[in-house]
């Protein structure tokens, strides 16, 4: 994200959308850059104004908050707004940054704003700094792992960190073995 977080507001009831304009626009750094009333132009916002966040009621006519989660580009964290506590599972299990229940606090929607600002990008991996790279080219070139991996590294790197092919590995894929390698995946633990 950018310094400026985008925020896109979706619910059925103008009050609710206004109290969250009014506590969210305050905040300092954020945009809000869409609202919706319903599913269908909140589809149609988030895929003209790309938010980073955007704040979803579940209740809504045409398509639920739930319908539209799943629609969205994954690097649009979601917080659910709604006044019921019975979907609180269903939300996280889809890996919503946050649920609020309606009467909203501005310190809750604060925390909600933060917590999504915060999550992990599903598909979106941060390029690797270069000399975390070169101390990794070090370490894993002629040794008994580089061998065992079977790879060697690419002069110059693609530019997307793609495999091109079998045995041969891009810079960009680098992160990918020290995160299987901290997790034991590749050496047995």
């Amino acid at each position: 994200m950018t310094d400026e977080v985008r925020v896109l507001i979706v619910d059925d009831e103008e009050p609710a959308r206004l109290l969250l304009r009014e506590i969210l626009g305050a905040l300092p750094g954020v945009a809000i850059v869409a609202e919706a009333a319903n599913g269908f132009e909140a589809v149609r916002a988030a895929s003209e104004e790309k938010p980073d966040v955007a704040f979803l009621d579940i209740e809504m006519p045409k398509l639920s908050g739930f319908e539209v989660a799943e629609i969205l580009a994954p690097e649009v964290a979601v917080v659910f707004v709604t006044a019921y506590d019975r979907y609180a599972l269903k939300a996280f299990e889809i890996h919503a940054a946050d649920y609020v229940l309606k009467p909203y606090r501005a310190e809750r929607l604060r925390e909600a704003l933060s917590r999504a600002c915060a999550r992990p990008r599903p598909g979106v991996r941060p390029r690797p700094d270069p000399a975390a790279v070169e101390a990794m080219r070090a370490a894993f070139t002629n040794t008994p792992l580089h061998a065992f991996l079977g790879f060697r590294f690419v002069e110059p790197p693609p530019a997307d960190g793609t495999v091109i092919d079998k045995g041969v590995l891009g810079e960009f894929g680098l992160d990918l073995i020290l995160e299987r390698l901290v997790r034991g995946k590749l050496l047995g633990g």
